[in-house]
C-alpha cells in the first residue's frame, strides 16, 4: 500500500467518525428538543400543567436556606366572553399574548405554568419577601391593560390574582395551591382586578360561600378528571 492510500484510508475513517459524532450529536439534540416540547403549553409556551407541579415540587423539595417562595395563581376575568363573542381564535390568540407576558415579568429561575383553560400559575423562586411578591403582582395587574390593548374596546379584560407564600402558608405544592387557590377565590368576591394574600381567615368566608371554585376538588391539579 502506498504512502498515498493510507493518507487517503486514514482521511475517509476520520470523515466516517466525525459524521457519526454528528449524528449521535444531532439525535441528542433532537431528543432534549422533544423533551422541552413535552413539558411546554403548546399554545402558551408556558410550562404545561403536569409539568408545573413537577418542577414546583422539585424546588420545594431541596428546603434551601433561602428558601421563601411566592406562589401565584393567576386568573383571566371574564375571558369567557371573548371566546363567546369574537370566537376561540381570539381567545387563543388572547392566552398566547399573556403567556408571553408573563414570560416578561418573572425571572429565568421563576416558574411559570398555565394549568388551565385562562388560569396560569406561578412561582417567583427565592423572593426577597413579600414586598417583592406584592411587587410583580402589582406590575402585572398594572400592565394588563396595555398587554391585550388590540383587543376590542367591548373585551374588558382584567386579571385576578391569589398569593401563598412559602414557608409562612404551606411548603408542599398541594398546600400552596389550596391557599392560592382560596385567596384567588376572596380576590374574585371582593371585586376581581386586584391580588389577595392568603390569611387564614379566608378559610370561613370561602368555605361559607360555597368556596365559588371548589377549591378541595381544585387542590389535586394532576387528576386527570379535574378541570381548571
Amino acid at each position: 500500500i502506498s504512502g498515498y492510500e493510507i493518507l487517503f484510508m486514514g482521511s475517509f475513517c476520520i470523515l466516517v467518525l466525525l459524521l457519526l459524532l454528528y449524528i449521535v450529536v444531532r439525535n441528542n439534540q433532537e431528543k432534549a428538543e422533544l423533551v422541552r416540547s413535552a413539558q411546554k403549553d403548546a399554545l402558551t409556551g408556558v410550562y404545561n400543567r403536569e409539568n408545573t407541579q413537577k418542577v414546583i415540587d422539585a424546588i420545594l423539595r431541596e428546603k434551601a436556606p433561602e428558601g421563601f417562595h411566592g406562589f401565584l395563581i393567576l386568573d383571566m376575568d371574564h375571558f369567557k366572553e371573548v371566546n363567546d363573542v369574537y370566537g376561540h381564535v381570539m381567545g387563543d390568540n388572547v392566552l398566547k399574548m399573556l403567556g408571553g407576558f408573563l414570560k416578561e415579568q418573572f425571572r429565568e429561575q421563576d416558574v411559570i405554568g398555565r394549568i388551565g383553560g385562562d388560569e396560569f400559575m406561578a412561582m417567583l423562586q427565592g423572593a426577597l419577601g413579600e414586598g417583592q411578591v406584592m411587587a410583580v403582582a402589582d406590575r402585572i395587574l398594572e400592565c394588563f391593560d396595555r398587554v391585550l390593548e388590540e383587543l376590542p374596546r367591548e373585551c374588558s379584560i382584567t386579571s385576578s390574582i391569589g398569593i401563598a407564600v412559602c414557608p409562612r402558608d404551606g411548603d408542599d405544592f398541594q398546600t400552596l395551591f389550596q391557599r392560592a387557590d382560596v385567596a384567588l377565590y376572596h380576590a374574585k368576591a371582593c371585586g376581581k382586578n386586584q391580588y389577595q394574600i392568603y390569611d387564614q381567615s379566608m378559610e370561613s368566608r370561602a368555605y361559607g360561600q360555597n368556596a365559588g371554585r371548589q377549591t378541595a376538588a381544585n387542590t389535586t391539579i394532576e387528576s386527570e378528571g379535574t378541570e381548571l
